[in-house]
């Protein structure tokens, strides 16, 4: 009878101790690729802001809504924003009129956005809950987007320095570079949104408790167990 004890404990502390191995093992690969998708969002995120906000002023649609947009970000390079908003009505159109014609006319120049690290490690997403990974494709599927819009607006920038241009043909072409300025900052908003919900998503999982991992692990090792 002991023997039989003995075979069957030594049977559970196997199966469990696999099981623990598996679990430990993936979650390290899961909390590794969590930290690198923050580490690279976090980078990423006043570049886009930086980009909302040029293009916003480019096109004469800088507002309060979009300088308390940009505030809500806490981008350290946008602090002065929080002291804006708190303007008087009279100097705060007084400094967004300067805001606005800071750089007027001085087409920025636009960069493609790429998130490495994400695309390197795609095949680490399934690990994650469904919303994490339906946010982080939504991210990465709009930024392609952008990148294709950044190349059109390349293309009608480099045609402002073309000597053949005649003036009809200029203001086609500001026309169109201000119609991709347009669709760049749009969707650099709702991707510095999704940005942001990620993050946080990101931070919950990170504040969970230890107590709390360690309950759900010993839960999903006796539901193992009595599965097989």
């Amino acid at each position: 009878m002991a023997g039989i004890i003995e075979v069957c404990v030594g049977w559970i502390l196997g199966i469990g101790s696999s099981y623990v191995f598996r679990i430990y093992d993936r979650n390290e690969k899961k909390n590794n690729f969590i930290n690198g998708i923050q580490a690279e969002l976090l980078e990423l995120l006043p570049r886009i802001v930086s980009n909302v906000y040029v293009g916003k002023r480019e096109t004469g649609k800088l507002n309060h809504d979009v300088l308390k947009w940009i505030d809500s970000k806490g981008i350290p390079e946008y602090t002065f924003v929080k002291h804006l908003l708190s303007y008087p009505a009279e100097e705060f159109s007084q400094a967004l009129a300067i805001m606005r014609s800071e750089k007027a006319g001085q087409r920025p120049i636009l960069k493609m956005f790429n998130v490495d690290y994400i695309e390197r490690n795609i095949d680490m997403l399934p690990l994650m809950d469904e919303k994490i990974q339906l946010v982080t494709i939504t991210i990465t599927n709009r930024l392609k987007l952008v990148n294709q819009e950044i190349e059109n607006y390349r293309f009608y920038f480099e045609k402002t320095f073309d000597p053949e241009s005649c003036k009809t043909n200029l203001e086609i072409i500001n026309t169109n570079i201000e119609g991709s300025l347009n669709v760049i900052s749009r969707e650099l908003t709702k991707i510095a949104d999704k940005i942001t919900e990620l993050l946080l998503m990101i931070e919950e999982i990170k504040n969970i408790k230890p107590s709390t991992k360690l309950k759900r692990l010993i839960r999903n090792l006796v539901n193992y167990i009595k599965d097989k």
